[in-house]
């Protein structure tokens, strides 16, 4: 059953809200900003003894970078925050060292901002999903439900965090996969909204809660259930469904609703190749200012190699012909497929890939994805910039966020640390 892998990874894949359109246009030539930490890298060993360790979301407060990820300890993975300075130096007004590890332990959590300087934290704990904020020096902040901590408990059924998004009025929606204790079949989703202060906003849906619709798809009955949610600021949200060779990419209105503007009937089912062995694992859903929806993932199949590959679609759903001719992209470069873990839109529409370049050892990888689809040459001679740490050791990155003055700051992993890079004109 689909359920346990799904669960097990949607944290790591669920996107947290829109992107925020920092800077208003495109790098030229990257580079490592050497203002940061003095070659553009920075490593942060978040435990001494960690085993293994990784960058898997990066805030952006201004001009100071917040990176959430995980390490190892005694075989059990902690999610541990880490706050860096315009500079690339700790924080240490954040948690006492610039570092802060969550309790209890969680495996997974999402992160997301919160007004201008404080923090929501969310994550799914034995069925519930446990809900916090934290101030700027990382205390719980006490006027937030209790003491700075609110508890997700449904009658039975098992709750899973899959999105939070916070509103500019700091009221936030939290996207919630549900699963029957009496029959795991029984599976939906829900969107919930809450007031400031943790109180759950009863006008909204139906006494604050939206159930939405499943998506139907190829055979009748059958259902797709959800790897991605991405919810939107106005309650609105998408989903992306992988289905054997198939994945649908569905929209729903503010009341949990198909949304009919997309594709006439709330979902685009998609065969990615016209071999019937060729699919596509989604990895990451981005919604652009002008509306249209890039769907990246990964090509597999029997035969086939994991080709990085990025679809657009209008603001109605249609495919976007202006994106290489047939809307479909896939990234190689000279180096190679990389192996992508993250996606950002750039305000000028520029789409930027983040992975890991799959050689030995592996290294950072950024693509830059022209507006119509083709290789950016602004960016770098074949539009892919790659960066090592070390010389000899295994390292890839995670995530990519925008930073103010037209950069990009960067983090992922590199020898059991943190490792964060920030890239310029």
């Amino acid at each position: 059953m689909r359920v346990s892998r799904r669960i097990s990874t949607a944290l790591a894949l669920a996107l947290v809200s829109a992107t925020p359109a920092i800077g208003g246009g495109s790098l030229g030539p990257a580079s490592l900003d050497r203002s940061f930490s003095g070659d553009g890298k920075r490593l942060v060993r978040v435990r001494a003894e960690a085993k293994q360790a990784s960058v898997t979301d990066i805030l952006v407060y201004g001009k100071r970078a917040l990176a959430g990820g995980y390490f190892y300890k005694d075989q059990k993975r902690r999610f541990v925050l880490v706050r860096l300075r315009e500079n690339g130096s700790l924080d240490e007004s954040f948690g006492g060292d610039g570092k802060l590890t969550l309790k209890p332990a969680f495996k997974f959590a999402q992160i997301a901002k919160s007004g201008r300087w404080k923090l929501v934290v969310g994550a799914s704990r034995n069925g519930d999903v446990l809900l916090a904020r934290h101030e700027w020096d990382g205390t719980l902040d006490e006027n937030f439900a209790d003491e700075g901590k609110l508890t997700l408990s449904l009658d039975e059924r098992q709750a899973y965090l899959r999105a939070i998004c916070v509103l500019p009025d700091g009221t936030f929606l939290v996207g919630l996969e549900t699963v029957s204790i009496e029959d795991p079949e029984d599976i939906d989703l829900r969107t919930m909204r809450f007031e400031r202060d943790g109180r759950i906003d009863e006008e909204f849906g139906q006494g604050g809660t939206v159930i939405s619709e499943p998506v139907i798809y190829d055979e009748p009955g059958k259902r797709a259930f959800p790897d991605l949610v991405k919810l939107l600021p106005s309650g609105a949200m998408f989903t992306v469904s992988a289905a054997e060779f198939n994945f649908v990419v569905s929209r729903f209105n503010v009341d949990g609703t198909l949304d009919s503007s997309w594709s006439g009937d709330g979902h685009v089912e998609t065969r990615p190749g016209t071999d019937s062995e060729e699919g596509l694992l989604p990895r990451d859903i981005e919604i652009a200012a002008d509306g249209r929806v890039v769907v990246a993932g990964t090509r597999f199949g029997r035969g086939y190699p994991h080709l990085p590959r990025l679809r657009r679609y209008t603001s109605d759903g249609r495919l976007d012909k202006s994106f290489d001719e047939n809307g479909v992209v896939g990234v190689l470069g000279s180096g190679g497929a990389p192996a992508l873990e993250d996606v950002v839109i750039q305000p000028d529409g520029k789409i930027v890939v983040a992975g890991a370049e799959n050689h030995r050892p592996s290294r950072f990888r950024l693509d830059r994805i022209t507006v119509d689809g083709q290789p950016d040459p602004t960016f770098s001679d074949d539009g892919t910039v790659r960066t090592n740490f070390f010389s000899s050791t295994r390292e890839g990155a995670r995530v990519v966020t925008l930073y103010p003055g037209t950069r990009l700051i960067v983090g992922g992993w590199a020898t059991k640390q943190f490792a964060i890079a920030r890239y310029r004109s």
